[in-house]
């Protein structure tokens, strides 16, 4: 095998995308010498590709890793003459437009990073299904699963539990229901906010919201918070919902030391229902009891009572998931018996095994 000097090249900064910063530092961490190249394009994006280009030309590696970015597939054309082997890795479907609505074209564009796929050397996809996307292809394919903090369970102490809790003015007594991700609009955020708010008990509970909306302007971003803080006041529980922000990566795990529960809700009827969450492995990683509503991509974590609370689609069906985990915390050994059991469903998929035992085969193929 030869020496392995790997680029990532990304329209973003360092940290905003967790499974690059996973592979980087974990890569590192096994003697590779992996660098990142990516910074949130201000330019035209032709002229982000040129200079991306220009920047890889100067480190000379000889893979280029590249997660699926709109016109990613001219990277490979305008570096032709370098020897290096090029990496596509497709991590998701076309889930949400400009408009931060549910992508209704997903035909289309999924068409459209086929073709951009047939200029790498070798094709990377999260699932099955979006390895099907990607055929017929005359390069090889491989699944890559989706992974989680191994760190997580570390950060899950008392002491840290106890600071966040202190830092936010939570009472140690209360309940913590976490949601951590995606803000945009396209999630159905109001749809959970609204179920919150439907709780039997809100006396003693709170949510903790831990995430922005990456895809736009910090302006606009505004503007779509506003609305969901004036949602709040209509519901009256402005004073149980806290609204964190985006965190970067590596410091918004800590959070999840806070929460008793972690909320994955993708809406149904949209492309969303194919895409696996990242947080809810995260969550079931951390030891939190995991509710997710009834889709494809939930449904493959959460067994109902036995990895997690499977609830129903919907402010109702979600309501009463989130009341019967606060009921289920009343109830330690059962508790304990589900939390053991969704350790144990996703033990192997800690980042520093996947980039051990599924990325590092795929470029020692080289």
């Amino acid at each position: 095998m030869i020496e392995i000097k790997v680029v990532f090249p990304y329209p973003a900064p360092y940290g905003h995308v967790p499974d690059i910063y996973e592979y980087v530092e974990n890569l590192r961490g096994l003697g590779v010498e992996a660098h990142y190249l990516g910074w949130k394009p201000q330019e035209s994006r032709f002229q982000f590709l040129k200079k991306l280009a220009i920047e890889i030309e100067k480190i000379n590696p000889n893979i280029v890793h590249v997660f699926h970015f709109r016109s990613c597939g001219l990277l490979p054309v305008l570096l032709t003459r370098r020897k290096m082997k090029w990496i596509l890795d497709v991590r998701t479907v076309h889930v949400e437009n400009k408009n931060l609505q549910p992508e209704r074209l997903v035909g289309l564009k999924t068409r459209l990073t086929w073709i951009e796929s047939l200029f790498y050397d070798r094709v990377l996809a999260l699932t099955p299904v979006i390895k099907s996307y990607m055929q017929p292809n005359i390069h090889p394919i491989s699944i890559i699963p989706l992974g989680g903090s191994g760190k997580l369970k570390e950060l899950m102490t008392d002491e840290n539990k106890k600071r966040i809790r202190d830092s936010l003015r939570i009472p140690m007594s209360s309940k913590v229901i976490l949601y951590s991700g995606s803000h945009s609009p396209s999630r159905k955020i109001d749809e959970l906010l609204k179920a919150f708010a439907g709780l039997s008990n809100l006396r003693e509970t709170y949510l903790l919201m831990v995430g922005g909306i990456r895809s736009v302007d910090f302006n606009r971003e505004q503007l779509i918070f506003k609305k969901y803080i004036e949602l709040c006041q209509h519901l009256n529980i402005q004073d149980r919902v806290i609204f964190l922000g985006h965190k970067p990566y590596s410091e918004a795990l800590v959070y999840y030391s806070a929460a008793d529960i972690g909320v994955a809700y993708l809406p149904q009827n949209t492309p969303y229902i194919l895409q696996p969450p990242t947080k809810l492995i995260e969550f079931m990683m951390a030891g939190l009891l995991a509710v997710g509503n009834d889709i494809p991509s939930i449904r493959e974590f959460i067994r109902d009572g036995e990895t997690g609370i499977l609830c129903g689609n919907g402010v109702e069906g979600l309501r009463d998931g989130l009341e019967r985990a606060l009921s289920m915390l009343r109830d330690k050994e059962i508790l304990f018996s589900i939390r053991e059991r969704a350790y144990a469903e996703v033990e192997c998929r800690t980042w520093d095994k996947i980039v051990k035992n599924y990325i590092l085969p795929v470029y020692s193929e080289w």
